[in-house]
Order: C-alpha cells, then structure tokens, then sequence
C-alpha cells in the first residue's frame, strides 16, 4: 500500500480546484512495483515483466486511458494534488464476525494508533475488515473546537465543515474515487465508474466514531484525536456481489483510491472540496 497513485487517477483529480497541489516531475508517476510483484500472477499474462508494464502504463497515461471528461494532464503542468492526509499504512482483519470500531482492537492501541491524529477508514467485507490509516492535521485536537477561519485554504475548510457537520452531511459529502489500475478479464468488465462514488449513505450503511485528544488516566500518556468510519458493504446484496467478486481476485487486481469530500451529486449550492487521502 502506498500513496503515490498512478497518473490516471491525478488527472481525475486535478479537475478540482479548491484542492491544493504541488509541484512534480512527470516521471514521479512511473509504475510502482515491489520486486515480488515483477511478474503478473493474471492467466496468459505470465510472461508480463515490470519493465513491460512500465512502458505500457507510460502510453497509458498518454492518453489512451477513459477518464471521462477530465481536462487535467499532469505531464503538461507538473504539478500534483497534495491531499490533507498522509498515510499511515493499511490492515486485513480476518474474521466471521466484522468488527466495528476497530480502533478498539488492543493490537492498535499497543502500535501507536493514537501517536497522531487519526483517520481511520474501516470498510467492512465478507469474511473481512479492510483497515486504512491516515494522519490527520496536527490541528484536530477537540471535534467541537474546531472553528472555520478567513485564512483556511478551500480544501481546509471544506474539512472543516465535514467535520462540524451532522452524519446526513458527511455521508453525503464523503466520496471515494477509484481508479483500476490492473486487474483480470473478470474485473475489467465489470467498469468502475469514471466518476466519483458515495460509499457512506444510501446503498451503503456508515457509522462515525469521535474521540477527542485525552490523556491515559493509567498512563499519562497523551492519546491524540481519532474519528473512524466504518463502512458496512455486505449489507446491500448488490455491493455484496461486487465485493465478492473483486475479493475473488484480490491478489491480481490494483485500484488506486482518493478520498476525497465535495458537495452533493447534482447540488447547485457551491461548497468547497477537499482531497482527504490517496492509497493502493
């Protein structure tokens, strides 16, 4: 897992205004692959080496990937989306029993869970938990302190409002934007949409979990702000199948995800936007 997403999914990315971006060399969006990886695992593509899929995910990025009405190209400008987050890293909980409120989970709290301000994305599969970690702003210390200024960047205060706002208001703001990076026939034809996907809300149950920064009554240590987001994706038999079929194949598939927070689908009220996070 890794924060550096390929340049289809920057391109998507970089349509948004209000997110703050930085500069980069093109060639910092050249196909990353642990050596364990050099080969594809994908039937009849056997003989795929990394350098291959270098060269064919640099034509890629050229222009021959669908990514809907996107007028962005990074290799032009030169510039990337800097999201709020960084990452911290990812987990596969096992289990019968999903578990909500995985920062509850011992193991976590024992590896410096609450060192840092953490935004925990807790997407709950079958047979599984799939765990995401991000930093949060060093700012976030007591949910209901937190004030919107005049000098906030746009995307700073479109978190901020996300983060003063009621659960109808984040699950509808709260979006994940995936990007198939490869995969197998199977997935391919399946077509992740070119647009954004609200995951909290609607087809999809979500349930928000605040802690605000607290020192260890036993410890004395300092226990840093925590909001989590589980994410129930069995409840609904359509996303189920979808789940299904993709964990089917989850050793041969890479998707490139942003999460990110804008106004509602169809809204004409303009808000500001933010990118949160990015990760494989």
């Amino acid at each position: 897992v890794y924060d550096k997403p390929t340049g289809a999914l920057m391109q998507r990315l970089l349509k948004y205004d209000d997110f703050r971006t930085k500069p980069c060399s093109s060639s910092d969006y050249s196909y990353q692959e642990s050596d364990s990886d050099a080969q594809s695992s994908i039937p009849g593509e056997q003989d795929v080496t990394e350098d291959v899929y270098a060269a064919r995910m640099k034509t890629e990025r050229l222009g021959h990937v669908n990514t809907g009405n996107d007028r962005a190209s990074i290799l032009q400008a030169n510039i990337e989306v800097e999201p709020l987050f960084k990452l911290r890293g990812m987990d596969v909980f096992r289990a019968d029993i999903l578990q909500e409120r995985i920062c509850r989970q011992p193991i976590l709290e024992q590896n410096g869970l609450r060192d840092v301000p953490t935004f925990i994305v807790n997407l709950m599969l079958p047979g599984a938990n799939l765990v995401v970690y991000f930093q949060m702003p060093s700012w976030i210390k007591k949910f209901e302190d937190i004030v919107e200024e005049e000098d906030d960047t746009e995307d700073t205060k479109a978190f901020k409002r996300f983060l003063r706002g009621t659960v109808q208001y984040r699950n509808r703001r709260w979006k994940i934007l995936p990007c198939l990076v490869d995969g197998p026939y199977i997935i391919k034809a399946m077509g992740l949409p070119q647009k954004e996907v609200t995951i909290a809300g609607g087809r999809v149950g979500a349930t928000w979990h605040e802690y605000d920064e607290s020192i260890d009554s036993n410890t004395g240590k300092k226990k840093s702000a925590l909001l989590e987001v589980d994410c129930d994706l069995i409840g609904n038999p359509g996303v189920r199948k979808i789940c299904n079929i993709v964990l089917g194949q989850v050793k041969n598939v890479r998707i490139d995800c942003a999460m990110i927070v804008e106004k509602p689908y169809l809204s004409e009220v303009e808000e500001p936007a933010a990118c949160l996070g990015l990760w494989r």
